[in-house]
Parts: structure tokens; sequence; C-alpha cells
């Protein structure tokens, strides 16, 4: 507004600089998309960008009825709408942004519609007028994709828009779907968790996009790597029990396309790892040495990749001879030049031996908490011990088996490492998930009743006294001692102040 003042005040002085030099579209476009990349505060920038838009949308509607209007009048067009859709996309807000992007893509098409802002000027080429454009409807998909909803309910948005696109295109449209809109349509499945066939559905849109570009012979429209990768990604993500064998297909389907980046066999394995596939993890971890040593190291194995191995033998079947594969395959990892393990490298090896079967597993998995201990206290590497660390080494206590001894063994160094945790704030307080793992280390490792007992009161007194009593943990003391004790505790029900620090669908 200031420099259009300065404009108009100095336009009769014909050697004035500011003669022919008025904002324009360009111009107010430039303004919305800085203020859209306000880092500042991403949401006042979109909120301004939008003030800005429906400002000039009004002061033309009044223009074009005959109104007067006073100051700065800049006819808006599809870029200026692009600039606001694109700043509610960035929005920290993202549903709002989305739905912001939404309403602002069809007010555009009903002011294209009905010429409220009036016809575009063909003779001038700053009027590009009011159609939605490939970029419009690309930035509402990103819109959508980015909500990172999983209901699916953004993906079916992002959905539409891209049929919409591709249906424009067909009919001849200046509109044309590309890679970006089509990624993050495949980005907005991925993300959607509660639909069973989201990752179908992410994979046919990566299949439209190969056939689309084959039969329009175009290779803009060629599936990227990063388009590929969404796909595995949401195969990765996906319950269903072939899960990961699709996610190696459309491996196997990139591989044709483009070349796989190291996301790409990361993406794979961490599939592999859901499922406890250790043959499978195997295969392709020596596949990525093999390629790297071939000519490739952008695919060389990473901490990610070696760490998803790790899970894969910790969810198998493998029981003790998994265990024992993960702790030799950690030795392995801590003697790498260009690779060191890190807490989660420990503490998926924990899990081994927590579900290993194996009389000795508390005694293997202390050993790994105090490697782990003794590293952080000596400043070796950046690891750093942290609750879930002490909540998995206890879990792997609670589920010893064997003699007496063993079992009396186990339930000692949980309570001793309970007591270090206590001791370390820095590592953060025991939560309901480490008082139950606990308890239920006591239940099935204590002597007899009478030391079950006494153990479980101690225990459940510090975890109320924490505020962190969950239902779980309730449920789990209340089944372990005597009725005497039971209502000794809840013949009144059960104080709030034992559930604060609890979130509020997990308390009893």
């Amino acid at each position: 507004e200031k420099w259009h003042h300065e404009c108009k005040d100095k336009s009769d002085n014909t050697d004035s600089a500011y003669v022919g030099a008025l904002p324009n579209p360009r111009t107010l476009s430039g303004v919305m998309d800085a203020w859209a990349q306000y880092s500042a505060n991403i949401d006042a920038g979109a909120e301004r960008v939008l003030a800005i838009l429906e400002h000039m949308v009004d002061k033309q509607r009044r223009l074009i009825r005959g109104e007067a209007v006073e100051g700065l009048v800049i006819k808006p067009n599809v870029v200026m709408f692009n600039s606001a859709i694109h700043a509610w996309a960035n929005a920290g807000k993202f549903q709002r942004g989305a739905e912001q992007a939404e309403g602002l893509l069809k007010m555009l098409e009903d002011l294209d519609i009905s010429g409220d802002l009036g016809i575009k000027d063909e003779t001038d080429e700053d009027d590009v007028g009011l159609k939605p454009n490939t970029r419009t409807l690309s930035l509402v998909i990103d819109a959508w994709a980015r909500c990172n909803d999983p209901s699916g309910i953004a993906a079916k948005f992002a959905q539409d828009k891209l049929d919409l696109m591709e249906n424009l295109y067909r009919e001849g449209a200046d509109v044309k779907p590309n890679y970006v809109s089509f990624t993050a349509c495949i980005t907005a499945w991925a993300r959607s968790r509660r639909i069973p066939n989201a990752a179908e559905r992410a994979e046919a849109i990566f299949d439209r996009m190969r056939h689309l570009s084959q039969e329009l012979n175009d290779d803009s429209l060629r599936p990227t790597v990063t388009t590929g990768n969404a796909v595995i990604t949401a195969w990765a993500r996906s319950r269903r029990p072939d899960s990961a064998s699709n996610a190696e297909r459309v491996l196997e389907k990139l591989e044709e396309t483009c070349k796989p980046n190291i996301y790409s066999y990361n993406s794979v394995m961490d599939a592999y790892a859901k499922k406890g596939w250790v043959h499978s993890s195997e295969k392709l971890l020596q596949r990525m040495k093999e390629l790297s040593e071939n000519g490739d190291p952008e695919v060389r194995p990473s901490l990610i990749t070696y760490n998803s191995y790790l899970n894969a033998l910790s969810k198998s079947n493998l029981k003790r001879e998994g265990a024992k594969k993960a702790d030799s395959f950690l030795k392995k990892m801590e003697n790498m030049d260009d690779v060191q393990p890190d807490l989660r490298s420990y503490s998926a090896v924990i899990d081994c031996w927590a579900h290993s079967g194996d009389p000795a597993q508390a005694k293997c998995a202390n050993d790994l908490m105090r490697r782990v201990l003794e590293q952080y206290q000596n400043g070796v590497g950046d690891i750093r011990p942290d609750r879930m660390l002490f909540t998995r080494f206890i879990n792997a206590c609670a589920k010893t088996d064997g003699n007496n001894r063993a079992r009396h063994d186990a339930l000692k160094m949980a309570l001793q490492a309970f007591e270090d945790l206590k001791k370390s704030p820095q590592f953060g307080s025991p939560d309901a998930r480490c008082f139950g793992a606990l308890m239920t280390a006591i239940c099935r490792c204590s002597s007899d009743q009478e030391e079950a007992t006494r153990l479980l009161q101690a225990v459940f007194k510090q975890c109320a006294n924490a505020g962190q009593v969950n239902n779980v943990v309730l449920k789990l003391f209340l089944r372990n001692v005597p009725p005497s004790v039971r209502n000794k505790y809840v013949s009144n029900g059960v104080p709030a102040r034992w559930s604060e620090n609890v979130p509020e669908k997990f308390r009893p």
C-alpha cells in the first residue's frame, strides 16, 4: 500500500523512477510467498496471507460492482491463490491447514465460474485468470498428505484431487498430474494406518503412474525413488500378514523403474523386522553389502539397517538361537569402524534375551545393561540410558524360566535395576510400564507368597505415590495379593491421585 501511494504521488513527474512501477499481481504474490515462509510463526504467516487475499477479493468485487475503492487494487489470480494454499499447506496445524486449502480451492473454482472478479484480460500478461492449475491441485493434495491422518479421510480428499487432475488432463485441460501430486497422494495413503487396504491404494497409484508414463511416453510422470519409497513405507506400516512380501515386491518394481536408495532397502528391512523374518533380513542385508562393495556405496548398510536386523531377531521364534545370534552380531557392531550400536541396538538384543527362554537370560541381559551404563559413565560414544532400557531389562528378568535359583537371581537383578533407575533422574523416573514390569517379575520370581505380597505392597505404594497406577498395574496388584491386603488398599475406592500422572484413557 505504501509503495502504491508513493507511485501515485509521483506518477505525474516523468523524471521519477516510480513511473510505470506500480505494484502488480506478481508483486503481491511475492509478498504473500514471503509471509507463507514466515518462520517465526508459520500459522500467523498463513493467517496474514489469507487476510491479504480476502482483502483483495473484496476490493475487486466492489470495483466490479462500480463502487468507489480507495488505495491499492490488484485483481486476484490463480498465482495468488496458490500462494495462499501453499501457506496453509505449510501451516503447523495440518488438519486446519488442509481444510483451509480445500476451502481456498472451492473459492477459486466458484470465482472462476461466476466471473465475480471480472473476466480474464487476454491482452494482459499479468492476468493469468482464476482457473485452478497443476500447482493449485498439487498443493491441495500435499496439504492433505501433511495431515498425517490415520483415519484415511485426508487420503480420500487427496485421492479425489488426483482423480480430478487426471480427468481434466484427459479432457485436454491445462492441468497435468505429476510426480509431486502422485507422491503426495501415496504418502497420504501410507499414513492411513486405520484403513486395511491403504497400502494397496498407495501401490495402485504407483502402478497408475507407471502406466500413464508409458501410455503418454512422458518421463515426467515416471515414478521416482521417492514415490516408490512412499509405497514401500505404506506396506511396511500395514498390519496385513503379507505386508513384508508386498514391500519386497514393490522394491523389485522400483529396481525396474529407477535406482533404489538406502531408504528403500531400510524400509523393506523394517517390514521384515515387524514380522520377525530373520532369513529375509539376512538375505537383503547381504545384498546391500554386495551392492555397496560393487560400486554403489550409497546403499551401504547403516545403523538403521543393522537395528532392523536385530529387531527381526527379537520378534522371531528363534528364541535362544536368535538371542545368541543377536548378541554375537552386536559385538561385531561394537568393532565396526563406520557404524557403532546405539541405545536401540542394545534394547533390541535385551528383547531377544527376554524372549529366549534361556535360564541365563536375566544374566545375559544384565551384562548388556552394565555395558551400556559403563559406556555412559566413561563418556564412551553418545549412548544415554533411558527408562525404557531399564523397563526392557526388568521385563527380561520377569520372563526368566528355570529353577528357583535362576528366578531368585533374576528378581534380585530386577530390583537392583529399579533402584538404580530411581537414583538416576537423568534417565527418567519409573513410569506405569516400569512399575508393571517389576510387579510381574515379583509375581513370577518370588520364592513364596509371603515374599511376593511384601514386595508387591512396597512397589505398589511407590507407584501410587508417583501417580503412576494405571489399570494394568492395579489389576496386577489386586490379583496377586490376599483379600485382606486388597481390602486394605481399595475398600473405599481408588484415589484419583494414584493415577494423576497416567494418561486418562489408561486410568482405573
